[in-house]
């Protein structure tokens, strides 16, 4: 098999958070937001419905939690 067909390791750190799950968090430690606003924090490298995405995957994780009907913040 050539050098091109073969995939890369992607390895997966010892907590299960991704390097855009830990960019997220870190844009919600010190206070909430709405994802639009994290959307800016990150400075664009995430849409909006890829934060929203991790956000539910975070909640679900027990790591984040929603303190309005659009705010998320670091537990």
């Amino acid at each position: 098999m050539s050098p091109k067909g073969k995939q890369k390791k992607v390895e997966i750190p010892e907590d299960g958070l991704s390097d855009y799950d830990r960019l997220v968090l870190a844009a919600i430690t010190t206070e909430a937001h709405r994802p639009r606003a994290i959307v800016r924090i990150v400075k664009r490298t995430l849409d909006q419905n890829q934060v929203i995405q991790i956000l539910n995957r975070l909640e679900e994780n027990n790591l984040v939690e929603r303190v309005s009907a659009k705010g998320w913040k670091a537990k």
